[in-house]
């Protein structure tokens, strides 16, 4: 059936094919239902009509994927490409929900996570909420995509490090698709739909860049030398390249200070901070 114009029924027979959703927790797969109450199909289970690069290329007037690196990528990262790898398939039915967790990536590439939602009968609740440095954000689906037209679907993308949870569905089914999002290549990329709000530079930086220029430029300014540190705001899994795997793919702000201090011809390098 196509998941843009899903029935009642079509759900019934969807939610027959799968099979409690699991998460992860230390390293282990983990089927918790006093955590998680959802169900799921792995992409290797099921085959979708709808498909991600439809929205992908200029010819639609959207573009998904150029609109999710255009509000979540700075510094260098700006002009990567961004690859989405379909994760999995999830329906929340009445009462079901997910407690405040995080994405495990797949790889020190992974930087985000896309999740789409369609149109389904009756949805109420199963809001999204993201919390990170002590904000929080409401993403309300069902909302959303109440009475809009055919064809229609609702989507958000977040870095993988961000807190998340879905609260208890109150009324119908909340049916999603889930991506998982790789920066690709360090190869410039056409901008495209979705790109129309992106400035060269973004007010945070260049005022990020004024401040740090003119402590520089200011004499007194550690004048005995020394290094100047900055916090990770974003989490990152490390493999066994070390902190140098993951310097190439720093997220938001970590990318954008990184960034303005290689501009100004600082010598920038990833260190670890160990404190007993």
């Amino acid at each position: 059936f196509n998941l843009l114009d899903a029935s009642e029924d079509n759900i019934k027979s969807l939610t027959n094919a799968c099979s409690p959703a699991t998460f992860g927790r230390g390293g282990e797969d983990v089927l918790d239902p006093s955590y998680r109450q959802a169900l799921k199909l792995d992409k290797s289970n099921f085959a979708t009509n709808f498909e991600l690069k439809q929205y992908s290329n200029s010819n639609t007037g959207f573009n998904i994927l150029n609109f999710v690196r255009n509000k979540l990528l700075d510094g260098d990262n700006e002009e990567k490409s961004i690859t989405a790898e379909l994760h999995k398939l999830n329906v929340y039915g009445k009462d079901a929900f997910f407690k405040e967790h995080k994405d495990t990536p797949q790889s020190t590439d992974m930087f985000a996570s896309l999740v789409i939602a369609f149109p389904t009968p009756h949805c109420e609740g199963g809001e999204l909420v993201l919390t990170h440095n002590d904000k929080s954000w409401t993403w309300d689906s069902a909302s959303i995509l109440k009475d809009v037209p055919k064809g229609s679907f609702a989507f958000i993308a977040f870095y993988s490090d961000v807190n998340h949870e879905v609260k208890p569905i109150t009324a119908g089914d909340r049916l999603t698709l889930a991506y998982n999002l790789y920066l690709e290549s360090n190869e410039p990329t056409e901008r495209g739909d979705g790109d129309s709000n992106k400035e060269d530079i973004s007010v945070d930086e260049k005022e990020f860049e004024n401040a740090l220029k003119a402590a520089l430029d200011d004499p007194k300014f550690m004048e005995s030398g020394g290094t100047l540190g900055f916090g990770l705001n974003f989490q990152y899994p490390i493999n066994s390249g070390g902190l140098g795997s993951i310097s190439k793919n720093l997220k938001g702000s970590d990318a954008m200070i990184k960034h303005v201090c290689e501009r100004l011809g600082l010598d920038v390098h990833l260190r670890a901070v160990h404190q007993n």
